[in-house]
């Protein structure tokens, strides 16, 4: 290297050194500064009441937004928050020096302005995408970005305070505003920003507030709008954001008036309801589609308006997605299955995630069943008028009209009328109704919608008929037998369905909607049935107004059969025969109709059904209930319902539920008036209970060309089951006796002897009795007693000794200070809910239950009246709890009711009652809830009846069910249940303890036995008879039955049928000097002869021995005599004497 060359560069080397440290210093300077502005900012953003003045926040971001700063990192992310949370800030001030919007009205910010919020804009966009919303901090930072983009995607009055007065300025803005968010309209940040929204609605707790939900919404419609979506991807982005879970109910008015103003529901509307779209609604899943039905509910009750525009396109699409949201398990958990609050049990798992919106999801689809919704539905669809296409003219041209939100939807509309009028679209020469028709769902299943795009046109009812005989071609064969008209001989024909109405519409609807939401069945129902005028009363009017189905041709009518003269009656019927499985349209009047009747008549109280006569008079009401009795027994005679189905028909489980209700009611309290109003005419008893019994083989011939009969001995079985009210009561009361009799044939005759103390009954009976086989129970039991001594008493036991055994335990068991059992004010028996007292309770009420169950089996009447609720479950059915809840807790009865008719204000909600109930044993209170989650569910106006139902249900049932339990297997090891199913409640009470009602006289005289020398013309027996007649009252005359018997009601088959038989024997000495009937006391009896003794005869009082129903009369020499010692006696209560 020569000189020259190293005298250049060791001059050179003090220069590049002195560039180098020059940088280095700048970039010193600059990141102090960018430090020093950094630290500014986030002082400047913790102090909330303060705002820099606008051209320091500009300067903020034009440092922070400056390109050699744009890594996506965590400390940028917290500066650009910052920098978002004043800009939002400083946009809510109307003070010109501190509103960034100046900035826009200034000449010489407003390109920097511009150019900065440009890139802040973008700069979201690289952060938004990486966030994750489960973090508090990063759901913070989304709110702060989101709440930019909606301030500068355009230009709202609301939020840009500075122009709130100033509209003109306004809209040259707008401009500026799409200007300024244009680069961000892509395809890619709609997506980004639709991530974001779903995943801002999901998660333990929801991520991101309402507020900012309404304004991410906002900036993807206008997004939308600036990259010039066109119709399809319009509408296509639009059900995409409707998937969102609970989105709408984040809609603020703005948002709602924005989805209005650019016609989005409109053409959601038109869009899900294309053919085109049935495939994607196929492939939704079962959250999704209960998501989009839910956001499709809230739009329909915000913007009632489109609704009315779009009703028979909205109606029909929430239909079919509500039909998809039905699940197969419903309210019944099959296997591998996961329970939703909503759906019920189903097979698809449920996220976490969405847990959160579950409330919010309920409130949701509450809409549909509101009140305001459900007069709106009600105005447009309770009509007796077939829809025809005629009427839907206007509605296609409504559907026609061009949005405001697309300037191509002209070509596009255009293009598809020209694609359907040349016939090859799916749905060309097709009316709108006939489509809405032809894609109904009717049948409760995920592949409805499958099946409905391969269906034929429904032009005509006809068309429907012809289909339903084509699919529904009898199975079943049968063969003829003369002997079936002896029984029931009654014609069903078939009955073509009708086009179907708006009624049927609306009825449909909400069918799908209790069939998709079994949790919420009876807060659906209540809230229809709020009103009665409003869908009850139209609906009966519906009904009774069907036209008369035509008459069978001659040539199919039965030679042995009748029609069936209620109109209502043969057309509903005549529709079961055209559709067993119950899929067809117009069957949804009559089940809903049946459904709001029985929620309605199931939290009746007594004043409001028979007095105030709500919500059907009287007559209506004999109305209903004959027609749902001969609905049910028809569809069962003629073989309608296949029970050998898991879940038998819907609609006849509804219609029979009522005629439970209805029949109870009418037993409890008649309003029919009738002595055989729910017997049948038509049918046989005695032939009936012929084949039930003996099973003779007879078939019934077919009752019309779609149905025919199985053995008659399967239809008899199920028929007494279900409706054993058709037979009369005697009739079944001998065929239980007949059914006792043939059972004791079959079991062991030997004689089991048990020793008893008297003050040991309970035990020494339980001991003795509770582990002895069934047969050795249901055979003879000898009972001897001993007495306080420890010695036996005398006398053998030729059953009436056990009879006293049975009375006296049942007695002592049924006393309400053992706490086995407590009392109504009615005196009416049910288990004690703190039986637990005693260690071995459940034991004791198996044994109690076996006990009384002897009694009956023996023919044996006691004095213990049970509450129906207990009835009601020895016999294997649930009476509804509201009604018997009167009975067994009348406070909680009358708080209940008051709760039902409160008034004091608009809103049941100030009562400040949850779903809990509080259990109260020995001093400590217990919080159970009735529902899970029960704590934190409040009661208000739209689930009251919900929480009625419940409260009473823990009450009546969920109490005493173990203690219920055990007494019913007590019971029904001695009883086989298929007896029991031959009464009801009421009738089974009357099988324990005998009907009440005044003595027959002349049937106790014809089954009375005299002793010791009286005869039935003997002095003093002819002045008894006359003074039960004649002196005595009606309550006298029964206690003078339970004086003789212990029981104060008569046997349902009259004294002929009470074991022992009745029997008077003439005394001459008392009791304990008695020794029994001699050849000098008889005739002395027979002739009047007194014998001499030291208490002269007319000083002695009756005396009775219970267990032989025997009555022991002194031969008294006066009538007033007897009338005064007899009235004393019966009103002493002394009958429990043993001879």
């Amino acid at each position: 290297m020569n000189t020259n060359a190293l005298a250049a560069s060791s001059s050179v080397v003090p220069l590049v050194i002195e560039e180098f440290q020059r940088l280095a210093r700048a970039r010193v300077v600059r990141w102090q500064t960018l430090d020093q502005l950094s630290q500014n900012l986030c002082d400047e953003c913790k102090a909330a009441t303060k705002c820099p003045d606008n051209r320091r926040l500009l300067q903020y971001g034009v440092f922070l937004l400056h390109d050699r700063f744009a890594l996506v990192s965590r400390p940028e992310r917290k500066l650009l928050v910052a920098l978002c949370e004043l800009v939002v800030r400083s946009m809510r001030s109307s003070a010109m020096s501190v509103s960034f919007a100046s900035l826009f009205l200034s000449t010489e910010f407003v390109h920097v302005a511009s150019r900065t919020i440009s890139a802040l804009l973008s700069r979201i966009f690289d952060h938004i995408g990486h966030t994750d919303l489960s973090k508090v901090v990063d759901g913070r930072a989304v709110a702060s970005f989101i709440a930019v983009l909606d301030l500068f995607s355009g230009c709202s009055t609301d939020k840009w305070v500075l122009l709130r007065d100033n509209a003109p300025v306004a809209s040259i803005l707008e401009t500026l505003c799409v200007k300024m968010s244009t680069p961000c309209a892509t395809r890619a940040h709609i997506l980004t920003l639709q991530k974001v929204l779903f995943a801002g609605l999901k998660g333990v707790r929801q991520p991101l507030s309402d507020q900012s939900i309404d304004e991410l919404f906002r900036v993807i419609v206008r997004f939308m709008r600036t990259a010039n979506f066109d119709a399809g991807e319009a509408c296509a982005t639009f059900v995409q954001l409707l998937k969102a879970p609970a989105l709408t109910m984040a809609f603020s008015e703005n948002s709602l008036l924005l989805v209005k103003e650019l016609n989005l529901f409109a053409d959601c509307i038109s869009f899900l309801s294309s053919v085109k779209s049935q495939s994607e609604l196929l492939a939704l899943g079962t959250f999704e589609t209960l998501h989009l039905v839910a956001n499709l509910i809230h739009l329909g009750n915000a913007d009632r308006e489109t609704t009315t525009q779009k009703l028979l396109e909205w109606a029909r699409l929430v239909n079919i997605l509500l039909q998809k949201c039905i699940q197969k398990g419903g309210s019944h958990r099959p296997s591998n299955c996961w329970h939703h609050p909503l759906l019920g049990w189903t097979s698809e798992r449920i996220d976490e995630r969405d847990q959160v919106c579950f409330a919010r999801l309920r409130a949701q689809l509450s809409r549909l069943w509101s009140c305001d919704m459900v007069r709106c539905l009600s105005d447009h669809f309770l009509s007796r008028v077939p829809i025809s296409t005629s009427s839907l003219e206007t509605r296609q041209k409504m559907a026609q009209k061009h949005s405001l939100f697309f300037a191509r939807r002209h070509s596009s509309a255009a293009q598809e009328s020209e694609h359907n009028e040349s016939g090859t679209g799916p749905s060309s020469n097709l009316p709108l109704f006939q489509m809405f028709l032809r894609k109904l769902p009717t049948r409760p299943s995920c592949s409805t919608l499958s099946a409905t795009t391969s269906s034929t046109t429904v032009a005509e009812g006809s068309d429907i008929v012809g289909q339903q005989q084509q699919r529904n071609k009898p199975t079943r064969h049968s063969t003829k037998n003369s002997r079936t008209a002896n029984v029931c001989a009654v014609t069903v024909p078939l009955v073509p369905f009708p086009p179907i109405t708006p009624t049927v519409v609306l009825c449909q609807l909400y069918r799908s909607a209790l069939l998709a939401f079994p949790n919420s069945e009876s807060e659906i129902l209540a809230s229809l049935g709020r009103d009665d005028t409003l869908v009850l009363q139209h609906l009966w009017q519906f009904l009774n107004e069907q036209p008369a189905p035509p008459p069978p041709p001659q040539q199919k009518r039965r030679e042995d059969g009748t029609a069936i003269e209620d109109v209502r009656l043969r057309t509903y019927l005549g529709y079961l025969v055209s559709d067993p499985e119950v899929l067809a349209a117009q069957f949804a009047p009559l089940q809903l109709f049946i459904d709001i009747t029985f929620t309605l008549i199931s939290i009746l109280d007594e004043r409001e059904m028979y007095e105030c006569e709500r919500p059907f008079g009287r007559d209506q009401l004999r109305q209903i209930a004959k027609f749902v009795n001969l609905f049910c027994f028809h569809a069962l005679w003629n073989e309608l319902i296949d029970f050998e189905k898991d879940l038998p028909s819907k609609l006849f489980n509804s219609v029979y539920r009522l005629l439970q209700i209805l029949f109870n009611r009418d037993c409890r309290r008649p309003f029919t008036g009738v002595p055989n109003f729910w017997t049948v005419d038509e049918l046989s008893p005695k032939a009936l209970i012929a084949d039930f019994v003996g099973g003779t083989g007879f078939l019934l011939p077919p009752l019309s060309a779609a149905v025919s009969s199985s053995p008659a001995t399967k239809r008899t079985h199920i028929l007494m089951d279900k409706m054993p009210h058709v037979i009369p009561l005697r009739d079944r009361i001998v065929l239980f006796r007949k059914l006792i009799r043939q059972d004791k044939e079959s079991v062991d005759t030997s004689t089991t002897i048990i020793t008893v103390e008297r003050s040991r009954l309970i035990e020494d009976g339980y001991s003795q009795l509770g582990n002895l086989s069934l047969a050795a129970i249901k055979g003879t039991v000898r009972v001897k007693f001993i007495n306080q001594q420890g010695l036996d008493e005398a006398g053998i036991d030729q059953d009436g000794v056990f009879k006293e055994f049975l009375e006296l335990t049942l007695k002592r068991v049924f006393d309400p200070d053992l706490n086995l059992f407590k009392s109504t004010s009615d005196k009416l028996l049910y288990p004690s809910s703190t039986s637990t007292i005693h260690d071995n309770h459940l034991e004791l009420f198996q044994f109690v239950g076996r006990m009384l169950a002897k009694a009956v089996y023996e023919g044996i009447c006691v004095d213990v009246q049970l509450a129906p609720v207990l009835l009601a479950a020895v016999l294997g059915k649930q009476l509804h709890p509201f009604d018997e809840l009167a009975t067994l807790d009348p406070v909680l009865y009358k708080n209940l009711t008051f709760l039902k008719h409160y008034s004091d204000s608009d809103d049941v909600a100030d009562l400040e009652l949850t779903f809990c109930a509080q259990d109260e044993f020995l001093g400590r209170v217990t919080t159970v809830e009735l529902i899970s989650g029960g704590r934190d569910i409040k009661v208000d106006n739209e689930n009251k009846v919900s929480y009625i139902h419940l409260m009473a249900h823990h009450r009546v049932v969920k109490q005493i069910r173990d203690q219920t339990k055990h007494f019913v297997l007590g019971f029904r090891a001695i009883i086989q249940p298929k007896w029991l199913a031959l009464f009801n409640t009421h009738e089974l009470q009357h099988l324990i303890s005998g009907k009440m009602s005044d003595l027959d006289l002349n049937d106790l005289r014809k089954h009375v036995q005299y002793y010791g020398g009286f005869h039935s013309g003997h002095r003093v027996v002819k002045w008894l008879w006359a003074i039960l007649e004649q002196e005595f009252s009606m309550e006298e005359r029964h206690l003078f039955l339970r004086f003789v018997t212990s029981c104060s009601r008569a046997p349902l088959l009259g004294f002929g049928y009470l074991e022992p038989c009745f029997s008077i024997r003439c005394i001459e000495t008392s009791d304990d000097l008695d020794q029994g009937d001699t050849l000098g006391s008889v005739i002395r009896g027979f002739l009047g002869i007194n014998k001499r003794s030291k208490q002269p005869i007319n000083d002695r009082l009756p005396t009775a021995s219970t267990c032989f129903n025997l009555l022991k009369l002194p031969n008294y020499t006066k009538r007033s005599v007897l009338l005064e010692k007899l009235r004393y006696a019966i009103h002493s209560d002394t009958g429990f004497e043993l001879s």
